[in-house]
């Protein structure tokens, strides 16, 4: 798995382009899905096009998506590499 509840996370892969590259919260489990694919109850700011089922063409800010469309966004401080000490 790539996340877990509480991961901020990027949407990738999506099969709507507009729907790539969201910032979402993943709030918990869903369910798993008949491919064997763990599927997450997410929320996000940035409404995104609803593209199966009955609410297919409307605009949500919460929804549901596959844990292989998710890239968590690490906490980790990323730096260059820098030495730590000053020449003298």
């Amino acid at each position: 798995m790539n996340c877990k509840p509480g991961d901020l996370a990027v949407t990738t892969g999506m099969a709507v382009p507009a729907n790539n590259d969201v910032i979402v919260e993943v709030e918990s489990f869903a369910f798993v899905n008949h491919l064997g694919m763990t599927v997450w109850n997410i929320k996000h700011r940035q409404p995104m096009l609803v593209d199966t089922g009955p609410r297919a063409g409307t605009w949500m800010d919460r929804g549901i998506i596959c844990d292989t469309n998710l890239r968590p966004i690490s906490g980790v401080p990323v730096h260059d590499e820098q030495l730590d000490e000053v020449p003298a």
